[in-house]
């Protein structure tokens, strides 16, 4: 059976899921993959993210670079094609994480995985245990293959499963 030739990979899930501890397993596991996180002018972040300024963003922008865009809490978080095209050019496939349903949309033909666990694991992590945006990716269970808990496998394990998924 032929896998699919993936774009990159998303992780999703709540505050507290693991998504930035995957990010770095992966990574440590191969070179192959590479952190994508969104540039912001976010002080503080529950997302992976790397810290920029309005100008910036402004410039990606009127270039017509930025793919995908959230704001919260009237800060922006960016994905841009010129880091993009960087890592693809580099050969390396980019795993970004989002924690919103909605994101998805702005990440065609790359695996989807959904990264959960228990709200009190999640509180102990940092995160905020039960969120709307939890709530959201759990109804949208179907737009993910695989979804991982990851309250019940260590970290190197869930890279692994997420490794052989990608193939």
């Amino acid at each position: 059976m032929d896998r699919p030739d993936w774009a990159g990979i998303v992780l999703a899930g709540a505050p507290g899921a693991g998504k930035r501890t995957t990010v770095f397993a992966l990574t440590t596991l191969s070179r192959r993959y590479v952190r994508f996180p969104a540039l912001t002018t976010a002080r503080d972040s529950p997302l992976d993210v790397t810290p920029s300024n309005a100008a910036h963003i402004s410039d990606l922008r009127a270039w017509a670079q930025v793919f995908h865009e959230v704001t919260r809490d009237g800060d922006v978080h960016v994905h841009d094609r010129v880091r993009l095209d960087e890592i693809r050019e580099a050969g390396g496939l980019p795993v970004v994480t989002v924690d919103a349903v909605t994101s998805l949309d702005a990440f065609p033909g790359w695996l989807t995985v959904l990264l959960r666990c228990p709200a009190d694991v999640a509180r102990t992590r940092g995160g905020a245990g039960r969120t709307r945006t939890d709530r959201d990716l759990a109804r949208a269970a179907d737009r993910f293959a695989p979804t991982i808990r990851t309250d019940l496998l260590p970290v190197g394990t869930v890279a692994q499963l997420i490794h052989r998924a990608a193939g």
